[in-house]
């Protein structure tokens, strides 16, 4: 809307009977700078959003100019009759011949509307058209994005324009006893059917996944309700009905890079690694500087054993948005599962900077400086992790393991009998426990601790049993 503002407000100046002048135009200059910056915003919105298609289909500049027309003719309809709607419409294969006169349609209609400016109702008839194509003309595809041709939950404010001829007639009727009853009746039966028709679609409303069901049902041959309902259930972690919807929309719409990304998430939240690294290679195919796709396929990599590769990936994904967190994310854990220390560091702490207070960063700042062997700096982030997330018994763990280092054996018991407290499975806390005690030449808990290790499976505390415990007895 701010974007056609100042043409809004020359449309008002005609209808209050202003005349055209160097004056006027003085004084709307001001809104075209703000209508030019929202609408450079408004182009790098649409070009960075989740386009499902580009408009590849077979049309010439005529086909595009006439449906950018129709999509005008189809909204004046929706006003009268708004029956079918849909959060898209999408472009058909063919141009039809609805589309095809609507360019001729609109103008007929224009000069019709200009020729009878002088009257009343022509004036605000003509007002009222204008005010509606321009309210309209940001999302008229005048440069086409996408394969969506008109949504109705653009003309909440364009409608004005057309209900001002409309309501300004009926108010001339009503004032007219012969049509006042029937007027009247008409409005009445009008706003009972509108009314209807706008409770049974705000149920269509009451959710992402009613409302993108409703979309498969009105356009089943196109994938973009099935991608957008598995995003749905993505996010709700229902993940079996999120691939079911991922992979019908890879089969009607074999081209779209995202769907492929997004499933070979799903496939590796699943354990299916190698299915995931497909669909990465897939969506990497079909655009090749789509960050997320090298971020994934390098998450699969890692899973699969491949750290080297995941690196490199992560990398690339960096190269093409620097500040792209989950790269940052994945590289830097690659990096310390390799052991190379330095490197994860510096990862773990551009991603503190992108995202500052995460408990899961400040815990592998930790393991890096662990890593380093700055055993102080290390228990320094794991406190900090655990200040944010107490219940975190791998930074207890890992913060144990740093006192250890540092031959506080007391704290590293304290931090293990947390670590146990929180998990009563995790046997590495009970051998470093042991070994802790063994330190402060308790060889009595040191068995002990060692024992309920061995129980859980941890196959180190073997050795130490062998070597102290056995003796001992």
């Amino acid at each position: 809307m701010a974007v056609t503002l100042p043409l809004l407000f020359f449309a008002i100046d005609f209808l209050q009977g202003k005349r055209f002048s160097s004056k006027l135009i003085l004084t709307k200059i001001p809104f075209f700078g703000l209508s030019i910056l929202f609408g450079i915003i408004a182009l790098k919105s649409q070009s960075s959003g989740n386009t499902f298609y580009e408009l590849s289909l077979n049309y010439s500049l005529f086909d595009r100019v006439a449906m950018m027309c129709y999509s005008v003719v189809f909204y004046i309809l929706k006003f009268f009759a708004p029956l079918n709607l849909s959060i898209y419409h999408f472009y058909p294969n063919e141009v039809g011949l609805l589309p095809l006169l609507s360019p001729i349609i609109l103008v007929v209609g224009a000069l019709f509307l200009w020729k009878n400016k002088q009257s009343d109702l022509g004036k605000i008839a003509l007002f009222g058209f204008a005010f509606f194509v321009l309210s309209l003309l940001p999302v008229l595809q005048v440069i086409p994005v996408g394969r969506a041709f008109a949504s109705e939950r653009y003309t909440y404010i364009a409608y004005i324009g057309l209900g001002l001829p409309v309501f300004y007639q009926l108010a001339v009727w009503i004032k007219q006893p012969k049509y006042k009853t029937t007027v009247l009746g008409l409005t009445l039966a009008c706003l009972i059917g509108f009314s209807y028709l706008t409770f049974e679609r705000n149920k269509i409303w009451k959710s992402s996944e009613v409302l993108f069901t409703d979309l498969i049902d009105k356009y089943p041959e196109s994938g973009f309700g099935y991608y957008s309902r598995g995003v749905v259930y993505d996010h709700s972690n229902r993940l079996d009905l999120a691939l079911i919807d991922y992979t019908k929309s890879i089969q009607l719409n074999s081209k779209f890079y995202k769907s492929f990304n997004n499933r070979a998430v799903i496939r590796g939240k699943k354990g299916n690694l190698k299915g995931a690294l497909h669909d990465c290679n897939k969506s990497i195919m079909l655009k090749p500087d789509f960050a997320s796709a090298y971020n994934n396929r390098g998450n699969a990599k890692s899973g699969l054993g491949d750290l080297e590769g995941a690196i490199q990936d992560c990398t690339i994904g960096i190269k093409i948005n620097p500040n792209f967190s989950g790269a940052y994310n994945n590289r830097a854990s690659a990096y310390l599962a390799s052991s190379r220390f330095k490197e994860s560091l510096t990862d773990f702490q551009k991603l503190n900077d992108l995202t500052p207070n995460s408990a899961e960063v400040l815990q592998g700042i930790a393991a890096s400086y662990q890593g380093l062997k700055q055993y102080e700096k290390s228990i320094e982030y794991f406190t900090k992790s655990l200040s944010i997330k107490p219940n975190n018994y791998i930074a207890l763990f890992g913060r144990g393991a740093s006192h250890f280092y540092l031959e506080k054996f007391e704290n590293a018991i304290k931090d293990y009998n947390a670590t146990i407290a929180l998990n009563s499975n995790y046997m590495d806390a009970y051998v470093n426990k042991g070994m802790s005690y063994f330190k402060l030449d308790n060889i009595e808990k040191a068995c002990e601790n060692w024992a309920l290790g061995k129980q859980l499976g941890a196959t180190t505390a073997d050795v130490f049993i062998a070597s102290y415990c056995l003796k001992q007895k």
